[in-house]
């Protein structure tokens, strides 16, 4: 069970990182509508944070990062042009999201319909084109053992994408508590891992005798139950090679083709008129018989046809080595400080206690120094294992000017440098709320409204700054601003003076 909850938590880290990267992609609108990677960046994230929560059953997270899926999917194909408006919507679908990862164990009782419709407006009513066409295409593909598969829309799209670029369409099938527990890594690592070989168009997930995530907690604590999942990758790799990077059996990966007939157009009921030799069905042999598209991407109720098993993979198979990185708990970091501390007075003692004998026993010197040079590199190395980047602190700040700038009906520019400096994770946390409110207070009561600013020979909009920079030993933050000077009096208040005060200034 706690190795479980571990997994989960895994997960939720892993969701925020995707959260907050979205977050401050929508932030620059500007580049939203010039750079297609940085739209590729954020669909990848909102899509990872859909396949993850797939395995754990969230149906509400899912949801709702469909719904900012199909609209960044809009962005991506240049059917969509980013607005204002647009921007506050994904916000706010985002802030519901961040709110359902949050509190995770209780995200199926939140009500996500709100956004889910305004989501689903934006598609209506703010695409340059019409994004019916799109999101109506549809996909048949179908597995070695006969099971057919329908894909509509951005799942549509991305399959499309992968075909053309010569990718192979796999499904991984697998059981949550059999397979996925037993994986080492975890769930979260798994996907990731998968992702990096290719791309994860879509997840399948069985909840016939699971209904939340409670329930698949206790299904992995008791093995009463179990979750199939059906995760369905492109990649360049072949089977045998792609089954072995996952360090997975080979029967847990099957073949997907386009079935013959699979893929129509825009959803109309009548027969395609392109070419039936199109890009997409050049690249994959197909069965004769067809079925007609379900909405979405579903699992067709036909049983598989019973064949025979397929081989494991031998000892040889291929295995692709990734390098990667852990989480580990601020706590243990904690206590390895605390042990290096105490090694380091222990060292002091032993150094103390044998300097007379330096002379008299031979070879005792080189290994005192030796100790010594050891014991404080551990030192230094664990001490650096809690140092993180001023950034983590700086990089809420375009979202807040932003909300103020709105709310205050004020033009504020936001410069941010330094946010590569590192500082000790518990000044990094300290930091938050000061740094917040002199923000805050700044663009409240020192800038002024673009009007009162133009009135004045000043340009509309005012600028805050944060920067962050080593010196002398010391790491010192700087708030300077374009405001209305205010100084500091002795009356312990914020009062306006003539000329401007110099830039606020923190060290550490």
């Amino acid at each position: 069970m706690i190795q479980n909850q571990e997994f989960i938590q895994e997960f939720v880290d892993e969701a925020k990182s995707h959260i907050e990267k979205v977050e401050a992609a929508l932030l620059q609108q500007d580049a939203l509508n010039r750079d297609p990677e940085l739209i590729n960046d954020v669909f990848r994230a909102v899509h990872s944070i859909k396949g993850t929560a797939g395995f754990f059953g969230l149906k509400k997270i899912v949801s709702l990062a469909h719904a900012m899926e199909n609209v960044f999917g809009e962005m991506r194909g240049g059917r969509l042009t980013v607005t204002d408006s647009m921007v506050e919507v994904l916000l706010g679908a985002n802030d519901c999201i961040r709110e359902l990862v949050e509190d995770v164990f209780a995200s199926e009782d939140k009500d996500v319909s709100h956004w889910e419709s305004e989501l689903n407006r934006l598609l209506e009513t703010g695409a340059d084109e019409k994004p019916g066409e799109v999101l109506n295409e549809r996909m048949v593909l179908i597995s070695d053992h006969q099971q057919r598969f329908s894909f509509e829309g951005t799942i549509c799209q991305l399959l499309k994408e992968g075909l053309k670029h010569g990718h192979s369409v796999y499904e991984v099938k697998l059981r949550f508590v059999r397979d996925l527990l037993n994986y080492t890594e975890g769930p979260v690592k798994l996907f990731n891992k998968m992702d990096a070989l290719g791309m994860v168009v879509e997840s399948f997930t069985d909840h016939t005798a699971i209904n939340s995530l409670d329930d698949v907690l206790e299904a992995a604590e008791q093995g009463t139950k179990d979750v199939h999942l059906g995760i369905v990758v492109t990649t360049v790799l072949e089977r045998e090679l792609f089954a072995g990077a996952l360090g997975l059996p080979l029967e847990k990966v099957s073949v997907l083709r386009v079935e013959a007939g699979g893929e129509a157009d825009s959803g109309a009921k009548e027969e395609s008129k392109e070419d039936p030799k199109a890009t997409v069905e050049e690249q994959t042999a197909r069965p004769k018989e067809t079925v007609p598209a379900t909405s979405g991407a579903a699992r067709s109720s036909e049983k598989p046809a019973t064949g025979p098993a397929t081989p494991k993979p031998e000892s040889g198979t291929p295995h692709l080595k990734l390098d990667d990185s852990i989480r580990v708990h601020v706590s243990i970091l904690n206590d390895l400080l605390d042990m290096a501390g105490e090694m380091v007075l222990a060292r002091n003692q032993l150094l103390r206690t044998l300097d007379a004998y330096r002379k008299t026993i031979p070879g005792l010197a080189p290994i005192l120094q030796n100790i010594d040079r050891l014991t404080t590199g551990v030192q230094e190395k664990i001490m650096q294992t809690r140092m993180q980047p001023v950034g983590n602190v700086f990089n809420k700040f375009p979202r807040i000017i932003r909300d103020i700038s709105k709310s205050l009906g004020k033009e504020i520019e936001l410069s941010i440098e330094g946010e590569d400096v590192e500082l000790d994770k518990s000044i990094i946390e300290a930091l938050t709320d000061p740094l917040t409110h002199l923000v805050r207070n700044a663009a409240d009561h020192g800038i002024e409204t673009a009007e009162d600013r133009q009135r004045a020979g000043k340009p509309r909009n005012g600028k805050i700054g944060l920067r962050a920079f080593h010196e002398g030993g010391m790491s010192i933050l700087t708030l300077p601003t374009t405001a209305e000077a205010w100084t500091w009096r002795r009356s312990k208040r914020w009062l306006p003076a003539k000329r401007s005060s110099a830039p606020m200034n923190w060290s550490a």
